[in-house]
C-alpha cells in the first residue's frame, strides 16, 4: 500500500531488487498487488509511476526451496498383501512434484527386474503432488518391490526426489489368482 499509484497497471512498474514484476488486477491509487517474479533476489522494491520512483525501506526477502519432495503416501502400501496384478503404481508426495529429464521407475518381481518404465514415458503421469505408474500386469502370487533412480522426479523448484534404492521401502505381495471380469 501507498499513495500516487496509477489507477493503469501500465503506468506502475514495481521491481524487486531490479527484476521486473507483474500487476495482478487492478490497481487502485493506494493499493498494487503483484506476483513475485521468477528469478527475484532478496533487496528492495521500487516503484516508478510517472517518473517518481519510490524504494522500500527494508529488502523484501525472497526465500529459497530447498528441501527435496518426500514420500506422503504410497499405493499400494509398503507391506500390503494380496494387491490387485493390475493395480497402478501411486505415490502422494508432500509437495507438487514433475518428472526429472530422465531416470528410471524399475518393477521388481521375486527379486529380478520385472519392468523398467522410463520417467519421460507416457505411463508416468503426474497431476500435483500425485504421480502415478501405470505399469504392465504384474505377475500373481509375487513379491514386488519398487525403485525409483534419484533424480527421476523432482519438485517444481529442481530438488531431486532422492529415489528408492533398496527392497523394504516400498514393497508388496500381489494376489495368487488374477481379479474375476
Amino acid at each position: 500500500t501507498g499513495t500516487n499509484f496509477s489507477t493503469t497497471s501500465s503506468e506502475n512498474i514495481v521491481k524487486f531488487n531490479g527484476t521486473t514484476a507483474t500487476i495482478s488486477g487492478n490497481p487502485t491509487a493506494t493499493s498494487i498487488v503483484t506476483i513475485v517474479p521468477d528469478g527475484a533476489t532478496t533487496g528492495r522494491i521500487t516503484v516508478e509511476v510517472g517518473g517518481n520512483t519510490g524504494t522500500s525501506t527494508t529488502d523484501f526477502i525472497v526465500e529459497t526451496d530447498n528441501t527435496a519432495p518426500l514420500i506422503a503416501s504410497l499405493s499400494p502400501a509398503n507391506g500390503e498383501t494380496n494387491v490387485s496384478i493390475n493395480s497402478n503404481l501411486v505415490i502422494t508426495f508432500n509437495e507438487d512434484v514433475q518428472k526429472g529429464s530422465s531416470g528410471n521407475i524399475v518393477i521388481n518381481s521375486g527379486g529380478s527386474t520385472a519392468q523398467t518404465i522410463p520417467v519421460t514415458d507416457a505411463r508416468v503421469s503426474i497431476a500435483g503432488a500425485v504421480l502415478t505408474v501405470n505399469p504392465n500386469d504384474f505377475t500373481t502370487s509375487s513379491s514386488i518391490h519398487i525403485e525409483i533412480e534419484n533424480g527421476a522426479i523432482m519438485d517444481l523448484s529442481g530438488n531431486s526426489f532422492p529415489g528408492i534404492a533398496d527392497a523394504t521401502t516400498w514393497n508388496f505381495t500381489t494376489a495368487a489368482e488374477a481379479d474375476a471380469i
